[in-house]
């Protein structure tokens, strides 16, 4: 069979454990010698002939993960990032899928890949639940897929950690000696053959392949620091490559429960029940209780809204006293021009300056009950003196028309000299000539 899938891997970085570095590295040395490597070492997910590459148990599609994570896989013995990121989204469109598990037993594997599974996981966590259980071994890439999930299960001997990356550099040049074989590589660009194994690794280039270590170690420690909320200032404590058993692991921060799989399993089902069989709306205080950090974000951005609309509204102050003034002035115009000429303008003159000085018009109705604003006395209407006729229909609808308690705006100065060209209309309407009063 042929190995040089893994061959070429070899050069290239790896988050896998130390152990399964070295089993490579065997099956490697097994394919240079001609022979045909044992696969079983690397085998992962036994589920590929299944119809769902799940097990539905209780509303959880359990999705395993293990053996040796790689991003292709030409033998059909490992976990492909591809076969995961698969068996999440069949997952999320199953309805009967109320959460999912990620049933981990995996040493790590190739960086290559990596990243965008991790991605989608913490994508999917946005839609349905997603938990994680190391199940025996969750290290390295294993671990950078399963911290994107909202919480991590271990059981009491799992083995969690690992983070860190690594590569191997072979000199072959003792073997091709042996064999009469001499390699010479013709290239260009300096740099276009680190790492190549038939000679011993220059200082150079080691340095050059430790930078490239270096940028993806920190792309790997600020993926689980922010999916885990750990303080990267402190990584040497939990992201030194290090294995921890689970009890470390919890207290590192890497693991929220430890408990066997059944027990961790059963939580989550109660947890998606509890989550689908909730009839109430989450209140405001509960929010608070279980996301604060999120009420602290709609708080931020309310008040930010909030700040943005004042500074984009007019002075409404400004504009509602300019519109009062603009009414109080046409409401000035409609009593001189109409009232002055029935009731007189000695009336009008002091109507006038009353709705100027904003009187109300319960204050009116005191003027008017102490005579201090009373029209002129009516005489008795001579025979065929239409206008005294007129005067005396006006008079008989109250001395007061304007109501009490009429507010000082411009709407309720027009409702006050409204009541008072009722009035006038009433006094036309005498004279027979059934004709409409129009303002100005």
């Amino acid at each position: 069979m042929k190995f040089d899938h893994i061959l070429k891997a070899m050069s290239e970085p790896w988050a896998i454990t130390m152990q399964m570095m070295d089993a490579i590295g065997n099956a490697v040395d097994q394919l240079m010698a001609g022979q045909n490597p044992d696969l079983a070492a690397f085998e992962g997910n036994k589920s590929k002939d299944q119809p769902k590459p799940y097990d539905l148990q209780g509303g959880v599609a359990v999705i395993p993960v293990s053996g040796t994570l790689v991003k292709s896989d030409p033998y059909m013995c490992f976990t492909t990032y591809g076969g995961i990121k698969d068996a999440v989204s069949k997952a999320l469109a199953d309805p009967q899928a109320k959460s999912i598990l990620l049933n981990m037993d995996s040493p790590g594997g190739e960086v290559n890949g990596v990243k965008d599974a991790a991605d989608a996981i913490k994508a999917a966590d946005a839609i349905k639940p997603v938990y994680a259980f190391a199940d025996g071994l969750m290290a390295s890439a294993a671990y950078w897929l399963g911290s994107g999930a909202r919480e991590i299960g271990a059981s009491a001997t799992a083995n969690v950690g690992s983070i860190g990356v690594m590569t191997v550099h072979y000199d072959r040049s003792g073997q091709d000696k042996q064999r009469g074989v001499a390699r010479t590589f013709i290239h260009a660009g300096q740099y276009k053959t680190v790492g190549n194994d038939a000679a011993p690794l220059p200082d150079a280039h080691r340095q050059i392949i430790e930078t490239r270590l270096g940028d993806i170690y920190s792309l790997f420690l600020s993926t689980v620091s922010a999916n885990r909320n750990l303080d990267p200032a402190k990584a040497g404590a939990w992201a030194d490559g290090k294995v921890f058993i689970a009890d470390k692991a919890k207290d590192a921060g890497l693991v929220d429960q430890v408990m066997n799989f059944d027990a961790y399993l059963a939580r989550i089902q109660d947890q998606t029940s509890t989550t689908s069989n909730r009839r109430n709306p989450m209140d405001i205080n509960q929010l608070k209780a279980e996301h604060p950090d999120l009420v602290k974000q709609l708080q931020g951005e309310f008040a930010e809204g909030l700040k943005a609309s004042a500074q984009a509204q007019p002075d409404l102050a400004k504009v509602k006293a300019e519109g009062m003034a603009e009414g109080i002035k046409d409401t000035l115009a409609f009593v001189r021009a109409t009232l002055g000429k029935e009731v007189g303008e000695s009336l009008a003159a002091k109507m006038e300056n009353l709705i100027a000085a904003g009187v109300t018009g319960s204050q009116v109705e005191a003027l008017c009950a102490a005579g201090m604003i009373a029209p002129p006395k009516a005489e008795e209407p001579r025979a065929g003196d239409k206008k005294a006729e007129i005067l005396a229909a006006l008079q008989k609808t109250g001395a007061n028309p304007v109501k009490p308690g009429t507010p000082v705006e411009p709407d309720g100065n027009k409702a006050v000299v409204a009541a008072l060209a009722k009035g006038i209309k009433d006094g036309l309407r005498f004279r027979g000539q059934h004709k409409e009063v129009s303002h100005a």
